[in-house]
């Protein structure tokens, strides 16, 4: 009894002070009982908190808890090896990524899981943000956190491609701060990068979640607009100038900056560089006719 006493002291203690979450569940997926790293992983108060609840209640949705369910069911009742990363809801709401590894209880086989899963998280939220930087860095302009010009590129040509495949519709702004070089001159190029964040910004903020701008070098930016044409572009466009243009709202200190717009609709070109050269060549036109301001060429009928 006494050997017996202490095993059991020994394994409580290694349950409650390791270092990896351990969750086992119950009756299906209800929570039977959590180690105290799982309780600071999802920042409970103590493992009374979690016992009884369902694991719905830190998935992100109804929807990934089934999909949960789905996806791992036959992997846990064929025995097979899971190790999977996923993200979860904490018990104040924030999210948190776990690396999770399972495995049912029961011995038959195939092994009955209301009489027992047991998980295995590890808490991977910093990881995934050093992994997001990483990936941002790789797309995206360091400045102004808008696509850069590969990936920009990468996405137009890809959006070109299914507007040759379907015939929608699809416009392309270029558009070019106006005398840019002389901003730096006057005002360094500390607040030349604070005038270009602020129209990036601008441009965002005016944008569909479908929409996509690119910064293609210097002052120097793209937007590609599937599904629009080129007289639906125009009042985005107009807002792009007008907000430009205007002091900012905010009351940052910024020299007046305004931009030119060159607005190409995909027609026949070969492909997404060739609608670029079109738009730049209206971006041009806009240049010469005076700055703040902007070009659209009809398609040819």
């Amino acid at each position: 009894h006494q050997q017996l006493k202490a095993a059991h002291t020994e394994l409580e203690s290694f349950f409650n002070n390791s270092m990896i979450g351990v969750v086992i569940l119950r009756g299906g997926r209800t929570i039977h009982q959590v180690n105290q790293r799982t309780v600071d992983i999802f920042r409970g108060k103590s493992a009374d908190d979690f016992v009884g609840k369902s694991v719905s209640d830190f998935h992100l949705s109804e929807e990934h808890f089934e999909e949960f369910g789905k996806q791992f069911f036959n992997s846990l009742v064929s025995r097979d090896a899971i190790q999977i990363e996923y993200q979860l809801k904490r018990m104040d709401g924030s999210l948190v990524w776990v690396s999770a590894s399972g495995k049912a209880l029961d011995e038959s086989d195939p092994p009955d899981l209301k009489k027992g899963v047991i998980w295995m998280l590890d808490d991977i939220s910093k990881r995934k943000e050093a992994e997001q930087r990483l990936a941002d860095m790789a797309l995206k302009d360091s400045l102004t956190g808008v696509n850069n010009r590969g990936n920009f590129m990468d996405l137009g040509r890809r959006e070109h491609g299914r507007h040759l495949r379907h015939g929608r519709p699809l416009t392309v702004f270029m558009l070019d701060l106006d005398h840019f070089k002389s901003i730096n001159d006057r005002f360094g190029h500390a607040m030349g990068d604070k005038a270009l964040v602020h129209f990036a910004n601008i441009c965002r903020h005016n944008l569909r979640t479908s929409d996509c701008i690119g910064r293609l070098g210097g002052e120097e930016f793209a937007i590609f607009l599937p599904e629009t044409t080129g007289e639906q572009a125009i009042p985005l466009a107009r807002r792009i100038l007008q907000q430009v243009s205007a002091p900012p709202e905010d009351g940052r200190d910024l020299p007046p900056i305004s931009v030119s717009i060159g607005i190409a609709e995909a027609q026949n070109d070969s492909d997404f560089s060739e609608l670029l050269r079109r738009a730049d060549s209206f971006l041009y036109r806009a240049k010469e006719a005076g700055r703040n301001r902007m070009e659209y060429g009809k398609p040819s009928t």
